[in-house]
Parts: C-alpha cells; sequence; structure tokens
C-alpha cells in the first residue's frame, strides 16, 4: 500500500537540486507523481511536489528525509530554517494546472456564487470565509474583495503558507468574476413589464446621486413620505443622496427606464449596527423602496423586492424586513419602506415577489418580515419558495411557519 503526499520545499535554484530530492525520495521507496514549481526570490523557488510513498512512512519521516537533501528547506528570510511541509493528499488533486484553472473558470461563470468554493480549489485551501472588513495581513490567508457585492472572501491555510505565484492565481480568478459581474450588471437587469415597457435593474453608485435627486423631484410628497415617513420639501445635501444610491453597509437597486431617467428604488439595510454584527453580512435587513407616481402598479416593485432577496441571500441575509405605520383598524399610515397600501400592500407586495411572509402589529407599527434562511445551518429557503411562490393571507402564515420549522 502507498500513501499520496503534497511535499513543498524551498531549495536553491542552481541545476541539480530537483534530482538530489527525487533521490532522497527514491531511497525511502518514493515516486514523484507531479510538481509544480513556485517562485521565491532571486536564488530560490518552492517545489511543490506530490509523492507516492510506502504506507510505513509518516509526514515527520519525509519531511527529514528532504530537509537533509542539501538546500532543501532554505531560511525563512530571517536567518531561521524554512521547515519541508507536509500534508497528506487526495488522488483527484492530480490535474495539470492549466486544465484546473480552465475548469474552475468555467464553473464560476455558471455560477458566480461558487467563488469562495472555488478559490479554495484553486490554491488547495482549508476554508473561504465572508467578512465585511479585511483581517490583518497574514501569510497563511489572503483576502480579495467579491466582485459585484459587498464584502471581501477570506481564503485560509494552514498547512503552508500561500506563495506569491498562488496569490496571482487568485487574483486571476477573481478577474473572471469581475468580469462576470460586469456583463451581469449590464445585461442581466434587463427586463420587460407586462405593458411591454423595457428597464435595466442594476446596482446603485454613489455616481448616481444625481439619477435620486431627480427621482425625489418628480415623485409626489405623498410618495415621499411614505418611503421617509416625512417630507419637507427641502432638496436632500449631496452626501444624503450618495448614501441613498449607495449606502456604506447594504446596497440599492436602481430601474432605469430606457430613456435613462430613475423609475424606482429600493435598499436593502442591515438593521444591526456593524458592531452587533461583527464586521461581516448577514442578519435581518431592512427594505426601503420608491418608485415614481406615473410607474407605479406595473410591476417595478415586485421585480426591485425579488432583486434584493435574491442578492440579499448570496451575501447571507437571512431575512428582509418592512415596516409601516397604521392604526390597528389597518388604516395605513406613512410606510417607511413598503410605499403606499399600508401593511396589507407590503405582505402582498413580498408575496408576489415570491417571499415567505409573515406580518404583525404592535403599538402602531406594521412589520412584514420575509425569512430567507432558515434553521441552525443557515440553509436558503427553497427556490420554489424564492422565485415562484405567491402566497397570501393564512397561506403565507402557513409557508413562515414551514419555513422556521426547518
Amino acid at each position: 500500500m502507498v500513501t499520496l503526499w503534497q511535499v513543498r520545499t524551498r531549495v536553491r535554484d542552481i541545476p541539480g537540486k530537483l534530482a538530489q530530492l527525487a533521490t532522497a525520495l527514491g531511497a525511502v521507496r518514493g515516486n514523484v507523481v507531479g510538481i509544480d514549481v513556485h517562485g521565491c526570490d532571486l536564488e530560490h523557488v518552492h517545489d511543490d511536489l506530490f509523492v507516492d510513498v510506502p504506507e510505513a512512512i509518516e509526514a515527520g519521516d519525509l519531511a527529514q528525509v528532504l530537509a537533509g537533501t542539501g538546500g532543501a528547506g532554505g531560511t525563512d528570510g530571517s536567518g531561521g530554517a524554512e521547515p519541508v511541509r507536509v500534508r497528506r493528499a487526495r488522488v483527484q488533486e492530480l490535474v495539470d494546472g492549466p486544465s484546473q484553472a480552465l475548469t474552475l473558470a468555467a464553473r464560476l461563470v455558471e455560477d458566480p456564487a461558487a467563488l469562495p468554493a472555488l478559490l479554495c480549489r484553486l490554491v488547495g485551501a482549508d476554508s473561504a470565509d465572508l467578512c465585511g472588513q479585511p483581517p490583518p495581513d497574514s501569510p497563511h490567508h489572503l483576502t480579495v474583495g467579491w466582485p459585484g457585492r459587498r464584502g471581501f472572501v477570506v481564503v485560509r491555510r494552514e498547512w503552508a503558507p500561500f506563495t506569491w505565484v498562488e496569490r496571482a492565481r487568485v487574483d486571476r480568478l477573481v478577474a473572471v468574476a469581475a468580469v462576470v459581474a460586469r456583463d451581469q450588471a449590464n445585461a442581466g437587469g434587463r427586463v420587460v413589464l407586462t405593458d411591454g415597457s423595457r428597464l435595466r435593474i442594476r446596482l446603485g453608485g454613489p455616481e448616481d446621486a444625481g439619477h435620486v435627486a431627480d427621482l425625489l423631484a418628480r415623485c409626489s410628497r405623498s410618495a415621499r413620505e411614505a418611503r421617509f415617513v416625512a417630507d419637507d420639501g427641502e432638496r436632500l445635501p449631496v452626501r444624503w443622496l450618495e448614501r441613498l444610491a449607495a449606502p456604506p453597509e447594504g446596497f440599492s437597486l436602481l430601474a432605469f427606464a430606457e430613456s435613462g431617467q430613475l423609475v424606482g428604488m429600493a435598499q436593502c439595510l442591515p438593521q444591526d449596527p456593524p458592531h452587533d454584527r461583527a464586521g461581516a453580512p448577514g442578519g435581518a435587513h431592512e427594505v426601503g423602496l420608491l418608485v415614481e407616481d406615473g410607474w407605479q402598479r406595473r410591476g417595478i416593485g415586485t421585480l426591485l423586492v425579488r432583486g434584493l432577496a435574491r442578492r440579499a441571500l448570496a451575501d447571507g441575509v437571512t431575512e428582509l424586513v418592512a415596516v409601516s405605520t397604521a392604526d390597528r383598524t389597518g388604516h395605513a399610515g406613512p410606510a417607511r419602506s413598503a410605499g403606499p397600501g399600508g401593511p396589507g400592500g407590503t405582505e402582498r407586495l413580498f408575496a408576489r415577489a415570491g417571499l415567505p411572509v409573515l406580518t404583525r402589529y404592535a403599538d402602531g407599527v406594521w412589520e412584514a418580515r420575509a425569512r430567507l434562511r432558515t434553521g441552525a445551518r443557515g440553509e436558503p429557503v427553497s427556490a420554489a419558495d424564492l422565485n415562484s411562490a405567491v402566497l397570501r393571507g393564512e397561506a403565507a402564515v402557513r409557508a413562515w411557519a414551514r419555513s422556521t420549522a426547518r
């Protein structure tokens, strides 16, 4: 019986050093079945070897054999010896490097949400976690932004530090993700309403502050009050408009008509302060929606809420919340999040967007909550619930009960 190991050793970049490693492995009946050379500095390289050795050879034995070849291991840059690093490997890892990179890139195009898992496969990492703020630099983790999304992906590996070659490979795969995100933003957000009107829905940015100001100016006072509770008619400062277009926490979706005018916008903002969320996306997020008067009741709000839900789900958000004020008889007052229509309108809006929803009333405030993730493991709700369910009244409550019980 033989076992497969991955060995990383730092050697002087001179002729014959690789042969010394192979000779030392041959002395213990080891066989090199794969090799990858990483640049290190002007005098050294990192050799990644996949080695078959007899089952009786342990990791420490293998490291000792290679460390005794003269030049293997080298120094860590501070005068100390850099150890030979060894870990158990799987046969599935014995793939051609360019072929693997192309396979992962193709998978990324098919499923952009798989970026963290694909980065792990690319560099043999232990885990890839999402975070709101990048952690301090470390040889054993690397941090990249997630194109088209808020937050960062932190890739970690304990058995060996990441080389600059591996970091470059990660950067290239992230560059592919950026192209995919850009194409989705430019093409994926084009929709046709039932009346034939064409819209483009995309993420907002600070540069859209002027579009937001124009939309607010065209909306009636009642529409603005429904979104913001109160409206004094004053033009908002630029910094506020920029925060509406691209909030520092959360995100905004903007709906543009063919004319280029902004006709609707929706925000998804975390309910909890950043310090309560450990800097990571997730938790409950509040929905805010505004549609220009002449474009209301044409399905734009449903499209925006559905888009918010899909993106929020991908970002790890567990729940969407919409809040409106009303008296106990159900007569709606100014609705902070849902727009005109009061609690029933909010519930119907979430239902039309395919979200299991539960509404409740307390102290003059109606609250509609749509669960995106369920159970202790935070599993997403089913695709049927998210994309096609149309729930009303008691059916919505039953769906909520089922989702919380999963």
